[in-house]
C-alpha cells in the first residue's frame, strides 16, 4: 500500500517536473545565446558596391554596411570592421571574424557559415542585344559580369559549360557591349538600372532586351560563424524593425541607387514580421490553451479511470453484499413461511405475518438499492422480447387490486383499443415501472381511486402509461425533488407513509433507458397523474407461442428425487422443508465435491439444486464435473444462488446449467420448477424475488 501510494505521487509529480525541466532548459538556452553588450564582435566585409564599399577614410560604407551599423547601435552591439581582401569571405571561413553584413544563403556555404533569415533579395538578369538569341542550357561561350565570385557560381549553375569574364566595374562592360564584343552580359538587380541607363545614353541606336532569371534569385541575410548565429539573428531583427519604424527611409534616400528589389524586400519583411509576431502571440496563446486542455484531459482520464474502478469495486461489493444479505434473509422468509403452514393460535400467526411482511419489505429495499446501483454503474441491461401488454396489466391488477381494496380504494385499468395485442420491449422492466407507479399511487391515496391507462402514441412506436390517483398530491415547492434518490416531498411523508424515496428515481432511470420520458401533474389535496412514454417495437406474431394455461401454484405430478448442494445450514433446513412438504425425496450435501461424489454413486436423481458459492469446488466446477459423468449429461441442474444481477442467468446457462433460482427462494417459483421437471418440460423457472 505504501509503495502504491508513492508510485501514485510520482505519477502526479512526474508531469510537473517535466514541465519545469523544459522551462529551465528553455531559459538556459535563451541565456546562453544572449548578445553580450560588452563584447566587441569582429565583422568582415569586402569591396562589393553598392552594398560594401571602401570609404576614403579607410572605414567601410555602403548600403549593407550602414544598415548593419544602425541595427548594431539599436541592439547595443559593438562591432569592429575588418577588411577581407578576398572575394569569397575567407576571413569568415577561417573563423577570423564573427559576422558578415550581407551574405547569400547557398548550400556551398552551410558547412562553415550561418546565414540569418532573409532581409534582402537579389535578382539576376541577362541583358542581350536584340539580334542575339539568349543562350540555351548547353551554351559553352563566355558570359561577362562585374561583382563578387558568387556571381561566377550563379552563371555556372545556369550554364554549366560556359566560361566567364570578370570586369572591375559595370561601367567597364558598357563599351564592349555597345561595340558588340559581348552579345549579352550578366548583371544583378542593383546593377541593372545603372547599366541600362548608361547603355541608353552611350548607345542610342542599340536595341536590347532584358531576361529575368528567377531560378538565380538569391536570399541575403546576415552571415556569421555558426557559434555567432544568435548575434546575426539579433541584427536581422533590428534591420526589419527599421523598416517598421521608418529609419530605413533615411538610409534608402542616401543610397538611391539601390534597386527597388532590395528596398521592397525590406519593407515586405517589416510587414511580414508584424504578422509573424501577431501569429506567434496567437500560437503561444493556442499552445497555452492546448497545454491546459491536455492537462485537463489527463486529469479527466485519471478521474474517469478512478470512477470506473470505483464502479467496478462498487458492483463487486454489491454483488457480495447481495449474496451475504440474501442468504440469511432467505432463511428468515423461508422459515416464517414454513411456520405459517403449521396450525397455531391466531395471535402467533399475526406475529409471524408481521415478521414476514417486514422481511419482504427489507427484501424490496435491497432490490431497490441494487437496481439503482446497477443503473448508475451502467451494469443493468434490457432484454426486449415480444409480450402481451393486456396480460401484463391483468397480472398486475390481480396483484395490486387486493392491496387497493384493503384501503377501500377503487382500482381501475383502462387499455385503449389501439394498443396492439403484442409489442416488443422488456416486460420485466415495464412491469417494474407499473408496479412502482401503482404502488406509490395506492400508498399516497387515503380514499378515492387509482386508475391505470395504456394507450399508443406516434402510431405503434410509443406506449403511453398514465397512473392517476386522488391522493394527497404534491406541493409545487417540492416538485423538483420527486425524482431524486432517497428523497420525498418532505420529512412528514416518511413518518406518515414510510418508504426510502428510491422508487421514482429508479422508475425515471428505467424509463430513460427504454428511450422514454416521464412527467407528472399534481395538485395538493386533489391528486396526482404520472405520465410516461416508452419506446416499443412491433412484435412478430408468428414468433410468439400462446402461453399454456396453468394453475397459479402447480404441484409436481410425481415425487422427485432431488439433490441439494448447499453449504449454509439454514438454507439446507429451509429447502429440505419446502421439498419434503410436497413429498419429494431430498439428499443434501454441503459442497460441490459432495455433489460430484453422489452423482458417481449408483443412486438415481431427477434434479440437482446447485448453490454457486461453496468452499472448495464451487457450483460451476461441480456442474462441469457432473456433465462429464457418463449418463449424467441430460440431468437437470438448476443454479440456486443469492447473486441477483441481471444477466446472471445467462452465466449459469453457459456453465452447463438448465435454469436459475435466486435467493430468497420463492416457494411458488420452486413449485413451478418441480412441476416442469416432473412433466419433463423445458426449465424456465426464475425466482420472482
Amino acid at each position: 500500500m505504501r509503495v502504491d501510494g508513492a508510485w501514485a505521487r510520482l505519477r502526479l509529480i512526474g508531469p510537473v517536473v517535466g514541465v519545469c525541466l523544459v522551462v529551465i532548459g528553455a531559459v538556459f538556452g535563451l541565456w546562453s545565446r544572449r548578445v553580450d553588450p560588452h563584447r566587441i564582435y569582429r565583422i568582415g566585409y569586402a569591396h562589393n558596391p553598392p552594398f560594401q564599399v571602401d570609404g576614403p577614410d579607410g572605414q567601410p560604407t555602403g548600403f549593407a554596411v550602414e544598415m548593419v551599423q544602425h541595427a548594431a547601435a539599436r541592439a547595443h552591439i559593438q562591432l569592429q570592421w575588418i577588411r577581407d581582401r578576398s572575394s569569397t569571405a575567407d576571413l569568415l571561413r577561417r573563423g577570423e571574424v564573427d559576422l558578415w553584413p550581407v551574405m547569400a544563403d547557398i548550400a556551398e556555404r552551410r558547412s562553415w557559415a550561418y546565414v540569418s533569415d532573409v532581409w534582402m533579395m537579389s535578382d539576376n538578369y541577362l541583358i542581350s542585344r536584340e539580334t542575339t538569341p539568349p543562350p540555351g542550357d548547353g551554351f559553352r561561350g563566355t558570359i561577362p559580369f562585374s561583382g563578387p565570385a558568387l556571381m561566377n557560381t550563379f552563371i555556372h549553375r545556369r550554364w554549366p559549360g560556359a566560361s566567364t569574364r570578370v570586369y572591375a566595374s559595370v561601367d567597364e562592360m558598357i563599351p564592349a557591349f555597345c561595340h558588340g564584343d559581348w552579345p549579352f552580359v550578366f548583371v544583378t538587380s542593383h546593377q541593372a538600372s545603372a547599366f541600362l541607363r548608361e547603355v541608353g545614353t552611350r548607345c542610342r541606336q542599340l536595341e536590347f532586351r532584358t531576361q529575368y532569371l528567377p531560378e538565380l534569385s538569391v536570399r541575403l541575410g546576415v552571415g556569421a560563424r555558426p557559434q555567432m548565429a544568435h548575434v546575426a539573428d539579433r541584427l536581422r531583427e533590428e534591420i526589419v524593425a527599421m523598416g517598421e519604424d521608418g529609419e530605413l527611409g533615411s538610409i534608402l534616400a542616401k543610397y538611391s541607387y539601390v534597386g527597388l528589389t532590395e528596398a521592397r524586400t525590406i519593407l515586405q519583411l517589416a510587414a511580414t514580421e508584424r504578422q509573424r509576431r501577431a501569429l506567434a502571440w496567437a500560437l503561444s496563446g493556442l499552445a497555452a490553451a492546448l497545454a491546459i486542455l491536455a492537462l485537463v484531459a489527463w486529469r479527466l482520464r485519471r478521474a474517469r479511470r478512478a470512477a470506473d474502478a470505483a464502479n467496478v469495486a462498487k458492483s463487486d461489493f454489491l454483488a457480495n453484499m447481495s449474496h451475504e444479505i440474501r442468504t440469511p434473509l432467505g432463511g428468515v422468509l423461508g422459515m416464517i413461511e414454513v411456520a405459517l403452514d403449521a396450525p397455531m393460535p391466531t395471535s402467533q400467526r399475526e406475529h409471524l405475518e408481521t415478521a414476514h411482511s417486514s422481511a419482504r419489505s427489507l427484501l424490496a429495499l435491497l432490490n431497490d438499492v441494487l437496481d439503482l446501483s446497477r443503473i448508475e454503474a451502467r451494469r443493468l441491461e434490457l432484454a426486449p422480447i415480444d409480450f402481451q401488454p393486456r396480460a401484463l396489466v391483468d397480472e398486475i391488477a390481480a396483484l395490486m387490486g387486493p392491496v387497493a381494496e384493503t384501503k377501500g380504494l377503487a382500482f381501475v385499468c383502462e387499455i385503449d383499443a389501439g394498443v396492439p395485442a403484442l409489442i416488443r420491449a422488456d416486460p420485466v422492466r415495464v412491469r417494474q415501472v407499473l408496479l412502482n407507479l401503482i404502488g406509490n399511487a395506492i400508498k399516497f391515496t387515503p380514499a378515492g381511486s387509482v386508475t391505470v391507462r395504456l394507450a399508443m402514441e406516434d402510431g405503434v412506436s410509443r406506449l403511453r402509461i398514465d397512473v392517476r390517483d386522488t391522493g394527497i398530491g404534491i406541493a409545487a415547492i417540492q416538485h423538483t425533488a420527486v425524482f431524486e434518490p432517497f428523497s420525498q416531498a418532505d420529512g412528514s411523508i416518511v413518518r406518515r407513509f414510510g418508504g426510502t424515496g428510491l422508487g421514482l428515481a429508479i422508475t425515471k432511470q428505467l424509463i430513460e433507458m427504454m428511450g422514454g420520458t416521464i412527467g407528472y401533474d399534481s395538485e395538493l389535496g386533489v391528486g396526482t397523474t404520472f405520465t410516461c412514454t416508452l419506446a416499443v417495437d412491433a412484435a412478430d406474431p408468428a414468433a410468439v407461442v400462446p402461453p399454456r394455461p396453468r394453475i397459479s401454484d402447480p404441484v409436481a405430478a410425481r415425487p422427485l428425487r432431488v439433490l441439494v448442494a448447499e453449504d449454509n445450514p439454514v438454507n439446507q433446513r429451509l429447502i429440505r422443508a419446502l421439498l419434503e412438504k410436497d413429498r419429494h425425496v431430498v439428499t443434501v450435501v454441503e459442497s460441490g465435491q459432495g455433489a460430484v461424489d453422489t452423482m458417481h454413486g449408483a443412486g438415481d436423481c431427477d434434479l440437482v439444486l446447485m448453490d454457486i458459492q461453496m468452499p472448495g469446488m464451487d457450483g460451476f466446477q461441480a456442474t462441469e464435473a457432473i456433465r462429464a459423468i457418463e449418463g449424467r449429461d441430460g440431468l437437470p441442474i438448476v443454479a440456486l444462488t443469492a447473486h441477483a444481477q441481471v444477466g446472471y442467468e445467462e452465466v449459469c446457462i453457459r456453465a452447463g446449467m438448465n435454469g436459475y433460482l435466486s435467493k430468497p427462494v420463492d416457494r411458488h417459483a420452486l413449485r413451478r420448477l418441480l412441476a416442469q421437471v416432473a412433466d419433463r418440460e423445458p426449465i424456465s423457472a426464475v425466482s420472482a424475488a
